[in-house]
């Protein structure tokens, strides 16, 4: 009988938990990089008004995007990444990137009263109702546009997952410690930002958005993040320096499969959910054909 043992968790946390599992059983760590090369797709949000109304949350989240930049030679001194043209307007900003919505009422541009343009501006700060509100509301929704750009992230051994020494869930398990800095040394991320805004207001310039009405964090330490935690289990052909091989089979104990976006040893610019399935199919196939054995 061949007993196969599977680590698998969502696409969010399979990056924090797998690691913390094996780090739990001193499983599968003779290379001593379980938890390390931790990754994310880093994003830069920018916001504005379009002069025409371009009729935003009707269908998917996302419509479209703008991949042009997601390779090149370019890659050599900066992060290639992915543009996404939002179709739920602002909704999808937060407070800590400076953005229209967020926890707090938004400060309006002080050039133009509109420009925070949230519910809570326009009957807190411009004490709209009812057919006025009504009104403002309908111009200012149907004109909202927000450009969303992922970039890949260097595999860097210093962001890692390790188990905190004083510190345990309900259960009294460690729980998993979280080591992490966006920029590298080589400014792969920063010079990608740079960039990413420079492509934002282009689009903002085509689309006639006027400078009043934009929001774009040129700060290069606000940023959020996509949740596409990657990295920690690495995935190579040496024992010496990755977690598991091709077939996601851990190096050190045949029987175990490590699955998901933990094995990932770069994180491009795709999302990662494509990739894990394609994984989960190969591991899916040799654990079959082994059972057949």
């Amino acid at each position: 009988m061949v007993l196969i043992e599977l680590i698998r968790a969502d696409v969010a946390a399979n990056g924090i938990e797998n690691p913390r599992l094996l780090l739990l059983s001193n499983a599968a760590n003779s290379s001593g990089l379980v938890g390390c090369y931790l990754m994310d797709h880093p994003i830069k949000q920018s916001f504005a008004l379009a002069r025409d109304r371009l009729y935003p949350f009707r269908g998917p989240q996302t419509t479209s995007d703008i991949a042009a930049f997601r390779d090149g030679p370019f890659r050599r001194r900066m992060a290639g990444f992915k543009t996404s043209i939002k179709n739920d307007g602002w909704s999808s900003t937060s407070a800590n990137t400076s953005a229209p919505r967020g926890n707090s009422i938004p400060k309006p541009h002080p050039d133009n009263p509109d420009s925070a343009g949230t519910l809570l501006d326009f009957v807190v700060n411009q004490k709209l109702v009812g057919s006025e509100l009504r009104n403002r509301l309908y111009d200012h929704a149907t004109r909202q546009i927000t450009l969303n750009s992922a970039c890949e992230q260097l595999p860097v051994k210093e962001n890692r997952v390790t188990l905190a020494k004083d510190k345990n869930d309900a259960f009294g398990i460690p729980r998993p410690q979280i080591q992490y800095r966006l920029y590298d040394d080589k400014n792969y991320v920063r010079n990608s930002f740079e960039t990413i805004l420079k492509l934002h207001k282009h689009v903002f310039d085509r689309l006639g958005a006027d400078p009043k009405d934009r929001f774009m964090q040129d700060d290069p330490t606000i940023y959020s993040g996509s949740g596409h935690i990657m990295g920690t289990t690495t995935m190579g052909n040496d024992p010496k320096t990755s977690v598991v091989n091709r077939e996601c089979r851990a190096h050190d104990h045949p029987n175990l499969f490590i699955l998901g976006s933990s094995v990932f040893p770069t994180s491009s610019t795709a999302n990662p959910t494509s990739t894990i399935a394609a994984f989960a199919l190969r591991a899916a196939d040799t654990i079959k054909k082994q059972l057949k054995t």
